[in-house]
């Protein structure tokens, strides 16, 4: 009976010296890099970084509430030692490794390389800007070409032949469209180009970086007929609902849903390189919807229309933050991805 005392004792002890010596998630030292344009620099979220906000002289709009900011504050990273934060506000895909923007260098080069023997985490939106987006919206806004040929009646939207159906005949405006195709065949080339870039950059010192590319929401709710939450902002407080049809936004949700199937295929091309989907969880929650986690687009000169607003934001950190502490720490279940986002 003693001895089986004894051996009980001992087993115990190895055990609790086990669990005090032996960190069960224990992680190598990380360092976060955000790469990327206002999805990533967090425009739309309001909160910026107030050196990146000045008028004609650096308007990055990098905002606290973004995802990385977030992402850092959950990993207990600091700007001064382990987190990098170059995303900017407008920028494409030649931004990140060759031109800079509001006299910054470009991104990749503004950021140390991962010290031998640490894990970098580094996520990467990249590619609208370089379709053009935002100027085929505001184009498709503010022309109204009919099917008549007389002035645009706002009381007769089935007269007002949709943006992406127009030919150079009836407007010769569209050739933003046509831009559009021509440049979804480059951009899976040009964010390739940017993985290898920041790969090798990143890992030239002997650390190991692991790439997320961050997919784009839809912007609309194209299901409904005529947007019913005011979804064009004229001048402040001045909504209006039906400047784009429903063919122009299904239109351009497709445009976002091809875009992200070449992001997803460059992320497959490469070893540690990773795609995030975030459109999901954006979901009823679009533009036309009641609870949008998009801001309106606005006519008015502003940076923020067509982009997440702080809630959306935050979605896209929880959804970001999911993904890469299943990497960090290899315990979050991928069921988890499937569950509702809690946004506290």
């Amino acid at each position: 009976m003693q001895q089986l005392q004894q051996s009980r004792a001992c087993f115990l002890a190895t055990l609790i010296l086990f669990f005090i010596t032996i960190p069960v998630y224990a992680a190598p030292p990380v360092n976060l890099y955000t790469f990327g344009d206002s999805y990533a620099s967090g425009v739309g979220a309001m909160q910026y970084i107030p050196e990146t906000d000045i008028n004609n002289i650096n308007q990055c709009h990098r905002a606290e509430t973004a995802y990385g900011p977030l992402l850092a504050r959950r990993l207990g990273l600091s700007p001064e030692k382990n987190f990098h934060f170059p995303a900017c506000g407008g920028a494409k895909t030649e931004n990140i490794y060759n031109i800079g923007q509001w006299n910054e260098k470009p991104q990749i080069l503004g950021v140390p390389a991962i010290p031998r023997g640490q894990r970098g985490i580094a996520t990467l939106s990249i590619g609208g800007n370089d379709l053009g987006f935002a100027p085929v919206i505001t184009h498709c806004i503010t022309s109204l070409e009919t099917i008549s040929g007389a002035p645009a009646d706002l009381s007769n939207l089935n007269d007002v032949i949709d943006c992406q159906d127009a030919t150079p005949t009836d407007d010769p405006g569209s050739i933003f469209l046509q831009q559009i195709e021509t440049n979804l065949e480059r951009v899976t080339y040009s964010v390739a180009e940017n993985v290898e870039v920041i790969q090798k950059y990143l890992n030239r010192r002997g650390g190991k970086v692991e790439l997320f590319i961050i997919g784009y929401p839809e912007l609309f709710n194209d299901r409904v007929e005529v947007c019913g939450n005011g979804a064009i902002e004229l001048e402040p407080g001045l909504y209006f609902d039906a400047l784009l049809s429903q063919g122009e936004r299904k239109y351009f949700n497709e445009v976002a849903v091809r875009l992200n199937k070449r992001l997803y295929k460059v992320a497959n091309n490469f070893k540690n390189v990773h795609y995030i989907d975030v459109n999901r969880y954006f979901e009823g929650h679009r533009m036309c919807d009641p609870d949008p986690y998009i801001n309106p687009i606005t006519l008015m000169p502003s940076s923020n229309t067509a982009h997440p607003n702080e809630i959306g934001h935050r979605v896209m950190y929880k959804v970001i933050s999911r993904h890469i502490s299943h990497y960090l720490y290899q315990r979050t279940p991928l069921s988890v991805f499937q569950r509702p986002l809690t946004l506290r």
